[in-house]
């Protein structure tokens, strides 16, 4: 082994500081595609719910809408547990989630969808829009109104901390 010189620990003193840089700005990238990616789940999992419920009021069984919506809930809550391997109670979270962001929050689901907020910053708008409306009702158009404009400094922030 070598003993350090001046060189050497003028080189380190460089290098490890633009590898800790360039090892960040990675893990920033991969957060950005994880974001990315629960937007397009989100999409896929509202959609598999609509389709669902379709096809349950299709069927000659059908019991009304009030019953099929919900049983076609059920469906969809099971379904996503199994597959996600999750508790059902967070799979029927993760689906209210994603019909309210792509109902009610596109401009969220669109930030999520770029990677520019993370899953937890469109849990807190979600949250928020509920407290505000009441959950899970209010104007839609009132909800885009309110958070569609604040997502530029939510994504500045923490998501513990939203301004």
């Amino acid at each position: 082994m070598t003993p350090p010189t001046s060189a050497n620990a003028a080189a380190t003193d460089v290098f490890v500081p633009q590898a800790s840089a360039d090892l960040f700005d990675a893990v920033a990238e991969v957060e950005r595609v994880i974001a990315s990616l629960t937007g397009i789940r989100a999409r896929m999992i509202d959609r598999a719910h609509d389709w669902v419920r379709e096809h349950q009021a299709s069927l000659p069984t059908s019991r009304g809408p009030s019953h099929d919506r919900r049983f076609a809930h059920e469906i969809v809550v099971a379904e996503l547990a199994a597959v996600l391997r999750i508790p059902a109670n967070s799979a029927a979270r993760l689906v209210g989630e994603s019909r309210t962001l792509v109902a009610d929050l596109p401009a969220t689901l669109e930030a999520l969808g770029h990677g520019d907020i993370s899953y937890r910053h469109a849990e807190i708008v979600i949250d928020n829009a509920d407290a505000k409306t009441g959950s899970g009702g209010g104007s839609s158009t009132w909800r885009r109104a309110l958070f569609g404009g604040r997502l530029h400094s939510v994504a500045r922030t923490s998501p513990s901390r939203p301004s």
